[in-house]
């Protein structure tokens, strides 16, 4: 805006180059695409199992649980839930 002579009255007295990009900053705010889709299933219950683990929005009051654990065969589809008081 200074340069477009955009606003008067502004006085640019600093000689002093700005910050360099931080690339670990650039970093950790990039997106990752999601994995690809895979192409291959089990064949057999139990053969790949999902996990994920995750962390309670609202903690548990009553029996101090924290996080969750999922487990999804890949197979059947069975699902279970899990809940950790500790990792």
């Amino acid at each position: 805006m200074v340069k477009q002579q955009l606003i008067s009255g502004l006085v640019m007295s600093s000689g002093i180059a700005p910050d360099p990009i931080c690339k670990p900053c650039l970093a950790g705010k990039m997106h990752v695409n999601p994995f690809p889709s895979s192409e291959t299933q089990a064949t057999c219950p139990l053969e790949l199992i999902h996990s994920d683990l995750h962390v309670l929005s609202l903690f548990s009051l009553t029996l101090d649980f924290c996080y969750w654990v999922s487990f999804i065969d890949d197979f059947t589809r069975f699902r279970t839930v899990i809940p950790l008081r500790v990792k």
